[in-house]
Order: C-alpha cells, then sequence, then structure tokens
C-alpha cells in the first residue's frame, strides 16, 4: 500500500486583492516532473494583505517515491496562472 503524504505551505498574499489557489505540485529539482499535487488544498483563497496555511493530500504520479532528503520543489499555482516555487527535501 502506498504511503499518505501532507503538504503544508505558508502563503502570504502581498497584493492588494485576493488570491485562490487552484493547485500545490510537488516536483524534482533536477528534472522538473512531478512527483505528487493536491488540486483541492484547503483554504484554497488568500485574502489581500494576509498570510494563510494552505493543506491537503498529495496524489502521487507513480508508486516510486523520493528517498528521503532528496531536494524537492513546492510549487504553490494561482487561478491567474502565476506559480510560487520553494525548495526544500522529501521527508
Amino acid at each position: 500500500s502506498s504511503s499518505a503524504y501532507n503538504v503544508t505551505v505558508v502563503v502570504t498574499n502581498t497584493g492588494s486583492s485576493p488570491v485562490t489557489v487552484t493547485a500545490i505540485n510537488v516536483l524534482y529539482v533536477n528534472s522538473s516532473s512531478l512527483i505528487g499535487t493536491n488540486s483541492s488544498p484547503t483554504p484554497s483563497s488568500v485574502p489581500a494583505g494576509q498570510t494563510v496555511q494552505l493543506s491537503g493530500k498529495i496524489s502521487l504520479t507513480s508508486s516510486t517515491t523520493p528517498a528521503p532528503g532528496t531536494p524537492v520543489i513546492v510549487q504553490v499555482v494561482t487561478q491567474g496562472g502565476g506559480y510560487v516555487d520553494y525548495q526544500t527535501t522529501w521527508p
């Protein structure tokens, strides 16, 4: 049975209008290939000028997961198509 992985990110909206987060992706740093994704983070809206913690379960694209400590990118994707990348390591 495959393990369940959760992702938690803290997002600060420095703009003047709310931002809707449509997905949180986890990618390999070297190849940028997708390890897993969450397409319904909770909550999904970040009000203007506020900091919100988003979290959700990751749906893995493969039964093979990175070794612990592997560098990965957590990518927060917004409704307008923009995104922010943050590098961390696989647990």
